[in-house]
């Protein structure tokens, strides 16, 4: 594993961040107690002192946080292979032996302090790590748990059990009341209810479902008492694929430390054999003690300081300049993957529209019973005090505000059809009606409201509205698209990325959005296949998406963006948040991170160049290990100050257009 990417382990407690933060304070003290102390001139009594203490130092950093760096190395060795902690131990090799000689003599520089900074640098990369584990398996617990167990109907009779799901077979009979998550796969058996499949296709509006129709696990009964029968075994549900595919996603992206760790070997034997020919080679000449300085000095000026802070700060650095337009993220490898961007696909609800159904427009009969006025009205008082989707519909958009003092006597919820609403004043008892169209309507219906379904869209969602089982109004439900949509996705076109649309919406609702490419119908496993599928093709595609269903896709996806407000799992699984509805950001942050891919490259280049440099002159044997050490800060430093400009560029006039080959390169 990297020094970016270590090994992820359980998640840490709090004591363990306790112990990061104590270490990481007494190595930034003991580096400048050894900028203090080696310059100086001392008695070789006081130095040792000095120096031990520095030495004990060093071992409190380690026995605090040096677990994280301690098991990688003990696992690349059991597996025969090196990494990038195989260059920190070489580093730190180098820097403890030669302290040690200086400790030994009383005389020259130690760089007990360059053990404790590796240390803690490992350490804190590994805690980053550990800490996105957590939250993803968070998560994934906090998803599962409304759907591990049921209610069995026996078939012989018995008493109704509660079970745990995977206990349920093929053509098994399960309960599901009102308000519960439908907990397996099947078709519904008895009852009728409107179900919330936004889980499953990430669709505001709740559907109409009764006997005979399917159901998922995930999905949410709103109103009815069902008996659904099981069409697979409780271990084998939809729900269960699409938590793997989360999981395995979210293990298998791989960025700059991919690339690090492929050359951390090669490199590693390079380092050992320039320093083994420079000890062989200088003790032939000149004796061993020579020998040994100038094989340390090797070992300390290939210390991997600057290739370690190359990535990470530049990464920070973008991680600022993201959080100041409300995209947040705590995966640093994340910039790489976004920079490298060139498809983005889109979920729909409540990613590019509102996250609630709202009323487009709302058409009334002319032989409606109730004036128009006094429709509305009721309308308004009905949808005030009741939290049933159909009614929640009318909380935006075109539909009106409640008149004061107008209230319903009594409210009753019609399972699967709608909700029904009755007034008593001047006008004598009125009882309101809103409901689906195709359950609420018969044939005369339908022929009476044909003159406004004709001006409503192909496709549009409607609710039916009766006044004393009269046929009185219609309701458009719509998504309303979120603000500066056509300039987000203009500036994404110039910068080379191309957009589309992948939604579990039917086609009609997706008209809008027709200047992109559009894809309706999707279930979760869809939007994933589509994102493996333009990877196949070499594509680097990203996914922006908020809903359970988006999950799977969000992990598969080369880099990933959820919108804050989402469900825990698709931030959890995503590298990025948004804020909701400000997709306009979009644009600035892929350039931020195109502009940090650049710098860091740059850096990892000249990082690479100093290291190779600097080995050889030290194998001349011109580099004492005081100059060594002072070139591997200077040399952190560069790349700290080379990153901290990306501060202060503007991301989006100074990457170019597109600028994607140069952030792949």
């Amino acid at each position: 594993m990297s020094c970016c990417q270590p090994t992820p382990t359980a998640a840490a407690p709090a004591t363990s961040w306790v112990k990061l933060i104590a270490a990481l304070v007494v190595a930034g003290n003991a580096m400048l107690w050894s900028l203090a102390v080696n310059p100086s001139e001392l008695q070789p009594q006081e130095r040792r002192g000095l120096h031990a203490a520095l030495g004990l130092a060093a071992l409190l950093v380690v026995g605090l946080c040096g677990g994280p760096l301690g098991r990688a190395l003990w696992q690349n060795l059991r597996a025969r292979r090196l990494g990038v902690e195989g260059l920190f131990a070489t580093g730190m090799l180098g820097a403890t032996a030669t302290s040690c000689v200086s400790l030994w003599r009383g005389d020259g520089p130690t760089y007990f302090e360059v053990v404790g900074i590796l240390v803690g640098i490992y350490a804190l990369s590994a805690r980053i790590k550990q800490a996105a584990q957590a939250q993803l398996q968070a998560a994934l617990t906090a998803a599962i748990p409304a759907m591990d167990a049921c209610l069995l109907l026996p078939t012989d009779g018995g008493p109704p059990r509660r079970v745990p799901v995977v206990q349920i077979k093929a053509g098994d009979i399960v309960a599901v009341a009102a308000g519960e998550t439908i907990p397996i796969d099947g078709n519904i058996l008895v009852g009728e209810a409107f179900i919330n499949e936004a889980s499953l296709t990430g669709e505001g509006l709740c559907r109409a479902r009764g006997v005979g129709d399917g159901v998922g696990a995930g999905s949410r009964n709103v109103d009815g008492t069902l008996q659904i029968r099981a069409a697979v075994a409780g271990s084998a549900r939809a729900m269960d694929r699409l938590f793997a595919a989360v999981r395995k996603g979210s293990t298998a992206r791989e960025g700059l430390a991919g690339q690090a760790e492929r050359l951390a070997g090669p490199f590693f034997f390079v380092v050992i054999g320039v320093a083994t020919a420079t000890f062989a080679g200088w003790g032939w000449a000149q004796g061993w003690e020579p020998a040994f300085l100038h094989a340390m000095a090797v070992l300390l000026v290939a210390c991997p300081c600057a290739l370690g802070f190359a990535t990470p700060v530049g990464m920070w650095t973008a991680v600022v300049r993201l959080a100041q337009l409300k995209v947040h993220t705590r995966n640093l490898l994340a910039v790489e993957r976004l920079a490298e961007v060139d498809h983005l696909l889109f979920d729909k609800t409540g990613t590019l529209t509102t996250v609630d159904p709202q009323v487009g427009q709302l058409l009334h009969l002319p032989k409606s019973p109730l004036p128009a006025v006094d429709l509305t009205a009721r309308i308004a008082a009905t949808q005030a005090l009741s939290d049933h989707p159909i009614a929640r519909a009318f909380v935006a958009g075109a539909a009106p505000a409640a008149p004061e003092g107008l209230r319903p006597t009594s409210t009753r919820v019609l399972p699967g059809r709608g909700i029904e609403a009755q007034f008593v004043d001047a006008r004598g008892t009125t009882t309101l009606r809103l409901g689906d169209l195709q359950r609420l309507a018969s044939a005369a219906d339908h022929q009476a409201f044909a003159p406004l379904l004709a001006r409503l869209p192909t496709g549009s969602h409607v609710i039916a509205i009766y006044v004393d089982g009269v046929a009185a109004a219609l309701a458009q439900v719509i998504d309303a698209p979120v603000a500066k949509l056509n300039e987000t996705f203009a500036a994404l076109q110039a910068m080379g990325v191309q957009c589309a649309v992948c939604s579990g919406d039917d086609a009609a609702r997706l008209a809008p959005f027709a200047a992109l490419p559009t894809t309706g119908s999707m279930r979760p496993e869809d939007k994933s296949a589509r994102v493996l599928q333009l990877q196949r093709q070499g594509h680097r595609v990203a996914f922006v998406g908020d809903g359970l269903n988006d999950a799977a896709a969000l992990a598969q996806s080369h880099a990933s963006l959820a919108i804050a407000g989402g469900t825990s799992l698709a931030i959890a699984a995503a590298d990025f948040t948004l804020a909701q509805g400000d997709l306009v950001a979009l644009p600035a942050a892929i350039a931020i991170c195109r502009q940090t891919l650049k710098v860091v490259r740059s850096n990892l280049k000249f990082a690479a160049a100093y290291n190779l440099l600097g080995m050889g002159v030290a194998a001349a044997g011109v580099l004492h290990p005081v100059f060594a050490a002072l070139l591997m800060v200077a040399a952190s430093l560069t790349v700290t100050l080379r990153s901290a400009r990306l501060l202060h560029m503007d991301p989006l006039t100074d990457v170019g257009s597109p600028g994607l080959d140069s952030a792949r390169r």
